[in-house]
Formats: C-alpha cells, structure tokens, sequence
C-alpha cells in the first residue's frame, strides 16, 4: 500500500469519527454533499508592522476525496441550519494539501 493510499484511509476514519454532515454550495453548479471539520480558535492578523492584533477565526475542512478543488470567496458550506461563507483576502482562501482543504469562513454571511 502506498502512503497516499493509507493516508487517505486514516484521513476518511478521522471525518467519519470528528467530521459532521454539510453542504457545499459552489457559485455554479449542484451542491455538493460532504463532511466536514469545523474548527473555531484565534488567528493573529498583521496590524501596523510589529503589532498583531487577535481575531476569531472559523475553518472549515474538507477531503479532497469529497470535493477536489480549491474553494473561492462567496461559495459556502451548510451544517445544519448555519451557513458559513468562504472569506479570505487572499485568492486562495484556504490551505491545500495532496488530502485535505482548510477553507477560511464567516458564519452567517
């Protein structure tokens, strides 16, 4: 077995085990069932050279196995009855790995 293929073996147990039930609606096209992570913590943001300032920040992660792409800004994920929107600055909102992606969101935007 390769490394990818036994990575991708743990990672399905870790959603299955910590992930829950959404949505993912792209700008185009038909949602998109999956399951997700959702973590919530503090990020520090770059505020006049030295100081950071500390911000709230919301992930949502996702297996590529599910949806093999990178997300954009304005796209969303559903769980339950909260909508969370992709928001970044960047122009790729979220982290990209060769298993996973980690996709910065706003709840309720």
């Amino acid at each position: 077995m390769s490394f990818g293929s036994a990575a991708n073996k743990a990672l399905q147990r870790i959603y299955a085990r910590m992930g829950v039930d959404a949505v993912f609606s792209p700008k185009s096209g038909e949602d998109i069932p999956l399951r997700v992570i959702k973590e919530e913590g503090v990020a520090h943001e770059p505020f006049s050279g030295i100081v950071q300032a500390a911000v709230s920040q919301i992930e949502i992660q996702y297996m590529r196995a599910d949806l093999d792409r990178r997300v954009v800004n304005g796209e969303t994920f559903t769980i339950g009855e909260t909508v969370y929107t992709v928001h970044s600055m960047s122009p790729y909102p979220d982290s990209w790995t060769e298993f996973e992606g980690i996709a910065s969101v706003i709840e309720g935007a």
